[in-house]
C-alpha cells in the first residue's frame, strides 16, 4: 500500500494467501493509523494514511535494506 490503493483481495493474491487470513493485517495497520480504508460495494480498499507515514516508512524500509542490523557476522 506504499504507492497505490489495494483491495483486501489484491493484497491476499499478491501475498499468495487467503483473503480471510490476510484481512487481519490491514485492519491492524488501520487501527494503528498507518493505513486508511474505504469500502466500495463489497470490497475494502487500503492506502497509506498520509504523506508523513509514507515518508517515515520509506526511511525505515530503506534503512533496513541498507544496513544489516542484527545480522550475525561470519567468522
Amino acid at each position: 500500500c506504499m504507492d497505490k490503493e489495494w483491495s483486501a483481495g489484491e493484497i491476499a493474491e499478491h501475498l499468495g494467501t487467503s483473503a480471510s487470513l490476510t484481512s487481519h493485517q490491514p485492519a491492524f495497520l488501520r487501527s494503528a493509523w498507518i493505513l486508511n480504508s474505504v469500502r466500495r460495494g463489497k470490497q475494502v480498499f487500503y492506502a497509506m494514511s498520509d504523506e508523513c507515514i509514507h515518508s517515515a516508512l520509506t526511511i525505515v524500509i530503506d534503512h533496513m535494506f541498507t544496513h544489516r542490523h542484527g545480522a550475525k557476522e561470519k567468522t
